[in-house]
């Protein structure tokens, strides 16, 4: 908590432990006002699912063809930032030119008929800008500060009412050694390059993570699925336990590095 206070206090909140009611079994920590990120991001689809008369399955189901048809393509956070500010400005510049008018009204016309609501529209979650606050504050986490959440996933992201974002229940921390984090550091890089022979060199040599086949093409599935990323290409059609099942049975993980466990 105290680590992150001085870098991203700006960007996000971790409760204060309640000493008193803490216990080995027990974390307890103090109140966050605010919607779970993942409830506020189905909530606000669900609201412009319904303006189109459709409903959020409908919505979901259409984006999923779309992405596995190659008619629609996942962003980065940084495009998919840029296309969110766009967006808010397009709503904020309509919602002036409709306001100027319905005031035009309202002190007029309205007079004698009624005034009319003001326009106000509803402006997307910048899921760009807060995937990569995300990104980097769990980054800062591992390769900085050496002591991180090991249950990052979206419900224990809030959104608060400041626009910041609330990250609670650290229930499980890891810390890591500063060779831990350069030899981790290194496996990050060579994922990003596609490097594969260096990833597979860097699990067993560096992180101590063996299978049982010694299997490059499975070692670097295990690797690229646990470090770096996650889509039906590497799973090859399959979902999440079909793949894992699969990968068990064609080379089994046979020594792990529990140092490295909880960032997989």
């Amino acid at each position: 908590r105290e680590n992150l206070r001085s870098t991203w206090s700006h960007a996000v909140v971790v409760p204060e432990p309640m000493h008193s009611l803490c216990t080995q079994s027990v974390l307890v920590m103090e109140y966050l006002e605010g919607e779970k990120l993942v409830d506020g991001v189905r909530s606000q689809f669900a609201r412009l699912a319904a303006l189109q008369g459709r409903t959020l399955e409908d919505l979901e189901r259409e984006q999923k063809e779309k992405l596995e048809k190659g008619i629609l393509r996942l962003e980065t956070p940084e495009e998919a930032a840029r296309r969110t500010r766009r967006t808010a400005l397009l709503l904020r510049v309509l919602d002036t030119a409709a306001n100027a008018a319905i005031l035009l009204y309202n002190v007029t016309l309205g007079l004698l008929f009624g005034a009319k609501a003001y326009r106000r529209s509803e402006i997307p979650l910048d899921l760009g800008s807060i995937m990569r606050t995300l990104l980097e504050v769990h980054a800062h986490e591992i390769f900085v500060d050496g002591v991180f959440n090991g249950d990052p996933h979206p419900g224990n992201v809030l959104l608060l009412p400041d626009g910041r974002l609330g990250l609670i229940d650290y229930g499980q921390v890891k810390r890591l050694s500063t060779e831990h984090r350069r030899k981790y550091a290194k496996l990050i890089l060579a994922l990003e390059g596609g490097n594969e022979q260096e990833v597979c060199r860097l699990m067993r040599k560096e992180l101590g993570f063996r299978t049982k086949r010694d299997r490059d093409d499975i070692l670097f599935m295990y690797a690229t699925f646990w470090n770096d990323y996650d889509n039906d290409r590497l799973r090859g059609g399959r979902n999440v336990q079909h793949f894992m099942e699969w990968l068990e049975e064609e080379d089994p993980i046979a020594v792990s590095n529990s140092a490295f466990l909880l960032l997989q």
